[in-house]
């Protein structure tokens, strides 16, 4: 048996209509989970659960859903010397550097979806005050430079491939975070007219994450762009979105779990795609 493990009020539609597409049974956390099941698959989900193979282990989902802790491995990362995520600041070990900050700056806490929990501060005043709302809660948080994106897309990877692409058009463009939640729309980008800088470094994005499967949102500035962070529950509305992953999820069960090489070079969507699509 191959199941498709899911929490209350996350990834409902996207993991029905997975289901319907595939030899997956999607199971709710809260309910009974059958024994004897072979493929694993994680919805954001981090129960305990036994399997002969899990694709997104708990461990990988955990580091996902902390961004402050994804910030801190990605900061890490360049691609051809450059950062892949925007300039990010966390309190342990860049305390002394608050005041090199130049504003504005977003604040966020650790944390955090659909757009919320997130400050945009313009001088010193703005930041201690968010930085206090974050922190009365009981929550941890990080800081991140502005950068006054052009555009956003979600770059959705599984086995080390890209799967699908889609470009967000927010309800307003003026809005810090364009969250669809709050407005707006994923519009699915042909396979020619991908963003490859995107796809790279949302690949080496989820290589460090360690996730078998999730989205990255990666903005854009020019020529320049920058993950904002992994997602390992993304939601799919579109049938494309749905069949795509369901027939990647199907090669998985057929042919196994295994990564496959990261590539030398992407100068075309076939360099980086999933080879079940071609």
């Amino acid at each position: 048996m191959n199941i498709l493990l899911r929490r209350r009020k996350l990834g409902r539609t996207s993991c029905k209509e997975i289901s319907a597409r595939t030899d997956i049974i999607t199971v709710r956390n809260d309910k009974h989970i059958p024994d004897n099941i072979n493929y694993l698959f994680r919805w954001g989900c981090t129960s305990n659960c036994q399997a002969k193979h899990t694709v997104n282990t708990a461990e990988a989902i955990a580091k996902a859903n902390d961004k402050k802790a994804t910030r801190i491995l990605l900061r890490e990362l360049k691609n051809k010397g450059k950062p892949i995520i925007p300039q990010t600041w966390v309190e342990e070990d860049d305390f002394d550097t608050w005041e090199a900050m130049e504003y504005p700056v977003i604040i966020r806490a650790s944390y955090h979806a659909q757009g919320k929990a997130l400050f945009f501060c313009k001088d010193d005043e703005d930041f201690i005050n968010a930085r206090n709302k974050i922190t009365r809660r009981g929550k941890d948080f990080y800081v991140s430079e502005y950068i006054a994106k052009e555009a956003e897309y979600r770059v959705f990877v599984a086995q080390g491939r890209v799967v699908w692409v889609t470009k967000k058009t927010p309800a307003n463009p003026a809005d810090i975070a364009w969250n669809v939640a709050q407005g707006g729309r994923f519009d699915n980008v042909n396979w020619k007219e991908w963003p490859l800088k995107a796809c790279r470094i949302a690949l080496m994005a989820m290589d460090a994450v360690g996730l078998d499967f999730g989205g990255v949102d990666v903005m854009q500035k020019g020529k320049d762009f920058y993950v904002l962070e992994v997602n390992s529950a993304p939601s799919m509305t579109s049938e494309y979105r749905q069949t795509t992953t369901a027939k990647v999820f199907q090669h998985i069960i057929d042919n196994g779990k295994e990564h496959y090489p990261s590539p030398e070079k992407i100068n075309s969507y076939k360099d980086c795609i999933h080879p079940c699509l071609l």
